[in-house]
């Protein structure tokens, strides 16, 4: 079995040789994952009372990023 420490530290080690998934889904114009992670803890947090203004202001970055794509104007 792999060290879960050593795969982390060879990701880290290799700035640009790849893509984050996020930003594969955003360039390939599909559906990312911000929605399912971000977009209901910010959601889940509005109903519980629970401020997320991290998690919220990501959300909206990403989405608009990819909306920025497909009309940069």
């Amino acid at each position: 079995m792999a060290d879960p420490r050593a795969l982390v530290q060879k990701g880290a080690n290799a700035p640009g040789k790849h893509k984050a998934s996020m930003l594969q889904d955003i360039l390939a114009k599909r559906q990312t994952e911000v929605d399912f992670m971000n977009g209901a803890i910010a959601d889940s947090g509005e109903k519980l009372g629970v401020p997320t203004p991290l998690n919220r202001a990501l959300w909206q970055l990403v989405k608009r990023f990819g909306t920025f794509l497909d009309d940069p104007a």
